[in-house]
C-alpha cells in the first residue's frame, strides 16, 4: 500500500480458554471464531491463521479512523456467541498511513 498511498491497519487477534474450557471446546472456538472473522471482513482484506490460536487481518485502504467499525463488527458478533462465556478474544491493531509520504 505504500507504493499507491494507500493506508493500511493490521489487526492481531488472540483466542485463549478461561478456566474451564477443555481442548476440545477451545479448537472448535478457535474454528468457529475464523469463520466469524472471515465473514465480517471484506473480501479485499486478507485473512490468516497463526498457529492454533492467532489470526491476522490486513485492511488494505482502511485508516485508523475507521478500524474501529471493523473491531466492534467482530467483537459484537463474538459476543453474542455462545462460546464467548468460555472463550477470550484479545486484539491488537495497527495503523500504517502512506498518504503523506
Amino acid at each position: 500500500m505504500k507504493r499507491m498511498g494507500e493506508p493500511v491497519t493490521k489487526l492481531f487477534f488472540s483466542v485463549s480458554a478461561i478456566d474451564g474450557c477443555d481442548d476440545t471446546f477451545l479448537s472448535e472456538a478457535i474454528d468457529r471464531f475464523g469463520k466469524l472473522l472471515q465473514k465480517n471482513v471484506r473480501k479485499s482484506d486478507i485473512m490468516m491463521q497463526h498457529r492454533m490460536n492467532h489470526f491476522l487481518v490486513l485492511l488494505p485502504e482502511l485508516s485508523e479512523d475507521n478500524v474501529h467499525v471493523v473491531i466492534e463488527r467482530v467483537m459484537g458478533a463474538w459476543n453474542s456467541d455462545e462460546y464467548c462465556e468460555k472463550v477470550r478474544i484479545e486484539y491488537i491493531k495497527e495503523c500504517f498511513d502512506f498518504s503523506d509520504e
